[in-house]
This record gives C-alpha cells, sequence and structure tokens, in this order.
C-alpha cells in the first residue's frame, strides 16, 4: 500500500513538472526609434499570460552604452510585436 502512494505520488510529480516549469522566452529588437534617439533593446519574458516577470535592458545604437532596465513582475506578451511596445512604453520608467 505504501509503495502505491509512493508511486502516485511520483507520478504526480513527473505529471505536474512540465506545467510548473516556467517559459523564457527572449527578444532582441534592434534600431529602435524612442524620443528620436536610436536604441537597441534585449528583452526576456518569463511564465505564462497568469503570472510572470519581464525585462527590457535598453543600450544605445550599436551597444555602445548601456542605457537602462526596466523589470516587472507581469506577463509582457506572447508576440514579439507585444513584447516590444511593452519595453517601448516603458522605456521612460528605466533604472540605471
Amino acid at each position: 500500500m505504501i509503495k502505491l502512494i509512493l508511486i502516485n505520488i511520483l507520478l504526480l510529480g513527473l505529471l505536474a513538472t512540465p506545467v510548473l516549469a516556467a517559459n523564457i522566452t527572449k527578444y532582441t529588437f534592434n534600431d529602435i526609434v524612442i524620443s528620436n534617439q536610436v536604441v537597441e533593446i534585449e528583452a526576456s519574458v518569463k511564465g505564462t499570460r497568469k503570472s510572470g516577470y519581464s525585462t527590457c535592458n535598453y543600450y544605445s545604437d550599436n551597444y555602445i552604452q548601456y542605457l537602462g532596465l526596466y523589470a516587472k513582475a507581469v506577463f509582457a506578451g506572447s508576440t514579439a510585436q507585444q513584447v516590444r511596445d511593452y519595453c517601448i512604453a516603458h522605456y521612460s520608467e528605466r533604472v540605471l
């Protein structure tokens, strides 16, 4: 009986693992014009539509200078366009 319970617990754990594993998607957006400045953006989105964490790293044209980071515990989007728009919208809120 104890073996059966342990096997069931292990099987449930194996089945739940893919569901609990967070998805991480990375994006690079080059030559984005924000406030008359050319910006390079590296973004990552971790999680699902229900919960997540998104980061946007900003660089000057050709990655010459680091311009800052915006990060928040939200899901920025599931498409490149959504993530791009999210990072552009939060450019002024970045932290150096």
